[in-house]
This record gives structure tokens, sequence and C-alpha cells, in this order.
């Protein structure tokens, strides 16, 4: 299966809808100001090849815990292209936060995959109502720098 194009501006139209459905009645307002967030594929070669996705978010709650979701990841099993890992990493006193997943703990990703097709990554507060949604192209995520 190829991942479908979609216009950006629709693609993160649909998403901000989908993540203001869920918070509707379950999440708490949020007090912050200011959240964001940056996706990027880094490799290194110390201690052994790596290759990772990294998400780095600031001006979150301090010492909040915090869910990674993605939409649209190229995965070779369609009903992976959406998927959160939950409490996936904390905040620290300043409200920042880095999170680093190998890109092997990830679902299989699908080679044959439109490589600019923006995957969707939104950092939200677990316990509460503040997030940050970034974007990163298809392409870096199937053939991440070396």
């Amino acid at each position: 299966m190829t991942t479908s194009r979609r216009s950006m501006p629709y693609v993160a139209l649909t998403g901000v809808i989908a993540v203001l459905a869920m918070c509707q009645s379950a999440c708490q307002p949020c007090n912050q100001t200011g959240m964001t967030i940056a996706a990027e594929m880094k490799s290194t070669s110390i201690g052994g090849a790596k290759q990772f996705i990294r998400v780095s978010g600031s001006h979150f709650p301090p010492g909040a815990p915090i869910t990674i979701s993605f939409r649209n990841y190229p995965a070779s099993d369609p009903n992976r292209q959406e998927f959160s890992e939950t409490n996936a990493t904390t905040t620290n006193s300043s409200g920042t936060f880095t999170w680093d997943k190998d890109v092997f703990a990830l679902p299989p990703r699908n080679f044959n995959a439109d490589g600019q097709v923006e995957v969707f990554i939104t950092a939200k507060e677990t316990n509460g109502g503040c997030l940050s949604m970034t974007s990163i192209r298809t392409d870096k995520i199937l053939h991440p720098p070396l």
C-alpha cells in the first residue's frame, strides 16, 4: 500500500480537528502559552550505528508526562499509520523535553510510500490540555541521514 497524498492544509486541519474532538470532553484546559515541538531524524555511529527520531519540546508545564502521537506514518501495516505512546517522556523543571526513539522500535516502514507526504507528530500533556504539533516529510523517516 502506498500512502495517499493530501494537501498540507487539509491534513493539518484534519489533525487539529481530531485532536480537538478528542479533547472536547476529556482534556483539562491549558494555561501555558508558546508550546513548541520540533522533529528530526538523526543517525549516530557511537556504540554502533543507530537511526532514530528525536522530538523536542519547550514551554510545556514543568514535570508533565507527555504523550507522543503520529499521524500519516509510513507504516507497512495500514492499521499502524496512526499510533501514540502514552507517557513517552516527562518535561523537566523548565517545561522542556527530548524524546528519542530508534526507528526499529517504531512500526515497520513501507519503503514504497510517497516521500512527499507529511507525517504529523503531536506532543500532548497526558493529563492536561496542552499540546503542540509539527510535521516531518515521509522521505526523512524512510531515509534518515547517515
